[in-house]
């Protein structure tokens, strides 16, 4: 059964802002590409399993799920059907949690 997944204001705008500054960086959509992909992929897999390979962090009650050779994570909530995504981040900027 695959659950429905939504994202917080905050965790599109920064996956948005990250689509932005890659795309600005690097003067081509190639690389962004590889990271919109990834994110749907990894999405997809949540809303099938939210627990497989995932992290629990107990103080936040949400999960963390690591992707695209270990650069970005999703932080999301899951309550019954519905995934809640929290956070969108580099894992190059400071630490979250």
């Amino acid at each position: 059964m695959q659950a429905e997944v939504k994202w917080s204001a905050n965790a599109f705008e920064a996956f948005q802002h990250t689509i932005k500054y890659w795309n600005e960086r690097n003067k081509s959509t190639a690389y962004s590409q590889k990271v919109e992909t990834a994110t749907r992929k990894l999405i997809f897999d949540i809303s099938q399993n939210p627990f497989f390979l995932a992290k629990y962090y107990h103080q936040k009650k949400l999960y963390r799920r690591i992707f695209f050779k270990g650069k970005f994570s999703l932080y999301y909530k899951v309550s019954n059907n519905l995934i809640y995504i929290v956070y969108f981040r580099s894992n190059r900027q400071k630490p979250v949690l």
